[in-house]
Order: structure tokens, then C-alpha cells, then sequence
């Protein structure tokens, strides 16, 4: 049990690190709105074709 609290404040002292942070902030402007509106406009929540090859190109013409 002592590697996994080890590892579990190895990630907090991560996620409270300055630049996890600005990373975070970079990402969410410059990423996640992407998705969201992709997600939003159309209504587009999952894909309809199973495959890499289909998803590709259904994410492709939804683009």
C-alpha cells in the first residue's frame, strides 16, 4: 500500500505544479473548444461506423 501513496502524491504534487497548470490553460482554449463545438453544433455525440478506416471517415465529412 505504501507504493500507491507514493504515487498518489507524486501525481498531487504534479497537479499542483505551476506548469501543469499553464498547460491546463493552453489546453482548454485551445483544444477543448474544438470538441465542444464539434460535440454541440451538430449534435454529433458518438460514431455511427465501427472501424479506425469508417470512424476516419465519418469524422472526416463531419468535419
Amino acid at each position: 500500500m505504501g507504493a500507491w501513496l507514493e504515487q498518489k502524491e507524486k501525481v498531487k504534487e504534479l497537479l499542483a505544479s505551476e506548469e501543469y497548470k499553464t498547460l491546463m490553460k493552453k489546453r482548454s482554449t485551445e483544444y477543448e473548444t474544438v470538441f465542444n463545438q464539434t460535440k454541440g453544433n451538430p449534435g454529433f455525440r458518438n460514431f455511427h461506423l465501427r472501424g479506425k478506416a469508417k470512424a476516419g471517415t465519418e469524422w472526416g465529412l463531419l468535419m
